[in-house]
Order: C-alpha cells, then sequence, then structure tokens
C-alpha cells in the first residue's frame, strides 16, 4: 500500500442525525455546496469535524463554518496586508513586548496545532487556529497595533516591530 495508517469515520449525517446518503437523495452535494459555499468552507469543514462519529453537515452548519473561515482568512489578510516594504533581514534585532508576547503566542499556537495533528485531532488545530485569530489577534493585538502600523512613519522602529510579528 502506498501509504502507512488509514483514518476511517463515522457516517455523515444531517441536523436531526439521519445519515445521509445518495442513494435515498438526501445526500449533500460536494460540487453544488462548493459552488454556494466555496471549496474552502468545505475543507475547513472537514478539518473541524470530529471524524470518529457521525458528522452532522447541512447548509446552516456549512454556513457557521463559512464564518469562521471568513474569520480566519479575513485575520490572516491583515497581517500580510501590512507586510509591504517589510524585510526580515531589516526587522529590529529586539521588538517591542507586546510584539514578543504575541510571537510567543504564536510559538505556543504552532507547537500545539502540531501535537494536535500528530494525534489526528484536526477539530483541535482548527479550533485553536481560530480561538488564536478572534481571542488573541483580532479582538486584542490587532486592535492594539494598527495605529501604529497606519500612522507611524513606514520606516520606524515601532512600525518595523509590529510588521516582524505579523511576518512571524
Amino acid at each position: 500500500a502506498p501509504y502507512k495508517q488509514v483514518v476511517t469515520h463515522g457516517f455523515v449525517t444531517d441536523e436531526s442525525g439521519n445519515k445521509q446518503s445518495k442513494r435515498s437523495g438526501t445526500a449533500i452535494d460536494p460540487v453544488a455546496a462548493c459552488d454556494k459555499f466555496g471549496a474552502d468552507v468545505l475543507r475547513y469543514w472537514v478539518a473541524s469535524v470530529d471524524y470518529a462519529n457521525d458528522v452532522p453537515c447541512s447548509d446552516a452548519l456549512l454556513k457557521q463554518v463559512g464564518e469562521h473561515y471568513r474569520t480566519v482568512r479575513n485575520t490572516l489578510r491583515f497581517l500580510l496586508g501590512n507586510l509591504q516594504e517589510f524585510n526580515p533581514a531589516t526587522a529590529p534585532a529586539t521588538l517591542l513586548q507586546i510584539d514578543q508576547w504575541i510571537c510567543e503566542q504564536t510559538t505556543l499556537l504552532v507547537d500545539d496545532v502540531l501535537s494536535s495533528y500528530r494525534r489526528y485531532d484536526f477539530n483541535a488545530a482548527i479550533t485553536a487556529i481560530h480561538n488564536f485569530c478572534v481571542k488573541d489577534l483580532s479582538k486584542f493585538y490587532l486592535d492594539a497595533i494598527k495605529d501604529r502600523m497606519y500612522c507611524d512613519a513606514k520606516d520606524s522602529e515601532s512600525r518595523r516591530s509590529g510588521q516582524a510579528a505579523c511576518h512571524q
């Protein structure tokens, strides 16, 4: 076999817990779901479910998952959008304390997510990423740095410190 391990999963169910099947016409068509919600939302849903048990799937659930996906995507877009004219080789030697803190939190997140993936706990990985984007980044860090990212001189140490943290 061309693989070392196999992961199996439960049935895909509707919101009521009834098994979806193509034969009975109750299955959600992945192509139609991709057309309606986008392939990335469907991938995000797959990565977020507890595959060891039966897995609910519905338009309402995919819509909710789409909101979570867009939260992560928009957070990453903000981070990337602040890297214009940033060169990691010219980053400040010492970052501001808040920038050091978010870099440390990112390192902890990466360790946690990699550990979750090694255990095949994809739901824990996606949940950790989403919570980090919502709580640590969007509600705190990005709000705290936005003024210096937009208002400070583009070569200022404070802006470069924030860019270095965003880059990490």
